[in-house]
């Protein structure tokens, strides 16, 4: 089977100051990932670069444009960047107003995405719910969120 040929499958960076990204890294070094399907993130460059430096891990960081497709490179994350935040909000632990709109704002990219045919599932990283909450005052929880943006059909966490 032909990389090319493999799913997309979207994958939110989740909260930016919390675990979000090092899940998302961790995970997406796994060479069995690759096998199974062509990964994009959803989310901020800095917060991916600086992530990867504090794993002290040999990873790329590729910028792809809208519309274009990831390929499935190993040693490289393919990165749609839907957000430019500061240092400030990259700080580990501190998470911001700024982070969490952007945290909200992945899931959203990701549900029209897929909703459009242009990914073919998503994973969400964690984002810090009550942060969320602040800055966008009707979020309730990535699964309510994704069942309103898909047209409010009945969804359920697995």
């Amino acid at each position: 089977m032909s990389a090319l040929s493999l799913p997309i499958l979207g994958v939110t960076l989740g909260d930016v100051a919390g675990v979000g990204p090092e899940v998302v890294v961790k995970a997406l070094i796994e060479e069995e990932v690759l096998l199974k399907c062509r990964p994009l993130v959803l989310g901020d460059a800095g917060a991916l670069r600086q992530t990867i430096k504090f794993l002290g891990l040999d990873l790329s960081v590729k910028i792809l444009k809208p519309g274009e497709e990831p390929v499935g490179l190993a040693g490289t994350i393919e990165l749609l960047p839907l957000s430019e935040l500061g240092p400030d909000d990259l700080a580990p632990g501190r998470p911001t107003r700024a982070g969490a709109r952007a945290a909200a704002g992945y899931i959203r990219s990701g549900a029209e995405l897929a909703l459009a045919g242009r990914i073919h599932g998503l994973v969400t990283a964690p984002v810090s719910k009550e942060q969320v909450q602040k800055a966008v005052r009707s979020f309730k929880g990535h699964t309510e969120m994704l069942a309103d943006l898909a047209g409010n059909v009945e969804a359920v966490m697995m």
